[in-house]
């Protein structure tokens, strides 16, 4: 793996600066700002469990970070350095990335990248979903609804 797919600063976007310095305190030195070093590496573990679900599907490593990406990594990240006493939020972000992780890697959703690993770009010429009408309405139902 290269860099973390998540940064520091990608936390503080997501999370209270409050809420970052207290799970990331190793130690009482540490209470009052956040401790990097846990950071970077619950970042670094949070992206290593990433490869090991998107590696099947992509050459790694990445060359490009979708923004799905980074947010799988922040809440990975989060729960890790939670360990203990996680938060119902923590554990649920956790579950749906585990969730979405494992959705990518059976073929069943992407991370928004092409097979360039780069950012899929939407175009003009793209499927369009149009309904064939109603089946029930009031009008069809005949005083059933």
């Amino acid at each position: 793996m290269s860099s973390p797919y998540a940064t520091l600063k990608d936390l503080l976007d997501r999370y209270p600066h409050n809420d970052l310095v207290g799970i990331s305190a190793r130690s009482n030195e540490d209470r009052g700002e956040i401790n990097e070093k846990a950071v970077n590496l619950a970042l670094e573990q949070a992206s290593s469990e990433i490869d090991e679900y998107i590696g099947a599907r992509y050459k790694l490593p990445l060359t490009a970070v979708s923004p799905q990406l980074v947010q799988i990594c922040s809440h990975i990240a989060r729960y890790y350095m939670e360990r203990g006493d996680r938060t119902k939020a923590a554990i649920m972000d956790y579950e749906r990335s585990i969730e979405r992780l494992e959705a990518v890697k059976n073929g069943d959703a992407t991370l928004g990248l092409d097979e360039n690993d780069e950012m899929a770009e939407l175009n003009d010429g793209g499927a369009v979903m149009t309904s064939g009408g109603t089946v029930w309405g009031r009008k069809d139902s005949k005083g059933f609804v």
